[in-house]
């Protein structure tokens, strides 16, 4: 056998008388099934793998900025109701702090000059805010004396009692004439009252503070126990004595009083 056409001739030489009996239709259905398991295999396949890519789509989408934009956060604006009148000259600072020390007082006459309001008002320095604002209105009579509102006689002294914070009272009044020196006495010991005289009423507001804590001596009837407190306030002028009265405890509701805070403005 020299090359590959000997090959061949033998090969065709020695099968010559040889018959096949292949089963061929056996063979094509054998071939269709394996035909038809691959065709669902890759069927199966594609629809899972659509299946992860559309939540995967989706989070691509919404990364690329279709989500919803944050909503911004409430913002609350203090503010307080105006006063119903104008003031009658300028307020004025009295130095004293409330219950935190940004909060300080501030006392004025509001108003005409015929019916003026007492006005003490709480503002937080830091904002700018008034926080709390007392009211207290009075008449001015043609004497220029003061006379409450539900009231038939006229005075020359009012005064208001607030809690200023849980162990202080501040007292602030007025006196319806100039002064320069205004006192409070705690049983009989004076203490100065700050004060500042309105040009347009001719009167002069006074303010003084009060530490809650028990005297220090007792009371003779029963030893051991703290004695009364008395409050009073002297008024002078160029150091000559005008006016000696009791505190006037709490507030006289013949004051009408009224009270505003601040409200949050959203």
């Amino acid at each position: 056998m020299r090359d590959l056409d000997d090959l061949r001739r033998a090969f065709a030489d020695e099968t010559a008388g040889l018959h096949l009996d292949l089963p061929v239709d056996g063979i094509r259905r054998r071939a269709r099934r394996v035909r038809a398991r691959r065709t669902a295999l890759r069927a199966g396949v594609a629809a899972l793998v659509v299946a992860l890519a559309v939540p995967v789509a989706v989070l691509a989408r919404g990364s690329a900025g279709t989500e919803a934009p944050a909503r911004p956060a409430p913002s609350c604006v203090p503010s307080i109701a105006p006063m119903p009148a104008p003031w009658l000259g300028e307020p004025t600072d009295t130095q004293l702090t409330a219950a935190t020390p940004n909060e300080r007082v501030r006392v004025g006459l509001a108003g005409t000059l015929e019916r003026p309001t007492l006005v003490v008002e709480l503002r937080d320095e830091a904002t700018d805010v008034v926080t709390l604002r007392h009211e207290f209105s009075v008449t001015r009579d043609v004497t220029a004396d003061i006379l409450l509102p539900t009231q038939t006689y006229s005075r020359k002294f009012v005064n208001v009692e607030l809690a200023l914070a849980p162990n202080r009272l501040l007292y602030v009044g007025l006196y319806a004439r100039p002064s320069d020196d205004v006192r409070m006495l705690i049983n009989g010991y004076g203490t100065a009252a700050g004060t500042a005289y309105n040009d347009e009423t001719l009167w002069t507001i006074f303010w003084a503070e009060r530490q809650l804590r028990p005297p220090l001596e007792d009371d003779g009837d029963a030893p051991g126990t703290s004695a009364p407190v008395t409050i009073r306030f002297e008024v002078y002028k160029d150091g000559n004595l005008l006016l000696t009265t009791p505190a006037m405890a709490g507030v006289d509701p013949a004051l009408d009083p009224r009270t505003t805070v601040t409200a949050c403005t959203r």
